[in-house]
């Protein structure tokens, strides 16, 4: 039987898919959470409703994801200071995910034979395109870790 070809396009789009997908579609969800919580905070969800989903909608989602989090923080700040006190990292961890989900948003994913070849098959590097040369590397681990680090931030956000 003659083995069926695939365009190397295909694995590459394949494995960028899995690879910031994971990330970026879990990074889109604690966005959004985020601009509930700023919403909620500037206008009542419970009494105001229409408001607060206007602000939301019209300006909150205009803002890029780092404004975003430099507003969260600055209200956590203000007014939640508890929420550092139970968790230290809050600040340099949602940093942490800003970084990561740009890179996986918006690098070349190398996946050449000299990257991936004859080392490990989950191992895969990412050239950061404004900087070329300099490669991140994200494996199955990092990015599982990356993942659980979001998951873990989104919950905290919703329930607090």
């Amino acid at each position: 039987m003659i083995p069926k070809y695939e365009h190397p396009i295909t694995k590459y789009n394949e494995l960028a898919a899995k690879r910031r997908g994971e990330i970026i579609n879990r990074t889109i969800n604690l966005e959004k959470i985020m601009d509930i919580v700023i919403a909620n905070h500037f206008i009542d969800n419970v009494t105001n409703l229409k408001k607060n989903k206007e602000l939301e909608y019209m300006i909150i989602e205009g803002l890029p994801f780092s404004s975003k989090i430099n507003t969260l923080l600055t209200i956590l700040k203000k007014y939640h200071k508890d929420i550092f006190i139970a968790h230290p990292r809050l600040e340099k961890d949602l940093d942490k995910i800003r970084k990561n989900r740009n890179y996986m948003a918006h690098s070349y994913l190398d996946i050449t034979e000299t990257f991936v070849g004859k080392r490990d098959k989950n191992k895969l590097e990412m050239s950061k395109v404004i900087e070329k040369g300099n490669h991140i590397e994200f494996n199955e681990n990092k990015i599982n870790a990356l993942a659980n680090l979001i998951i873990k931030y989104s919950h905290i956000l919703m329930n607090w």
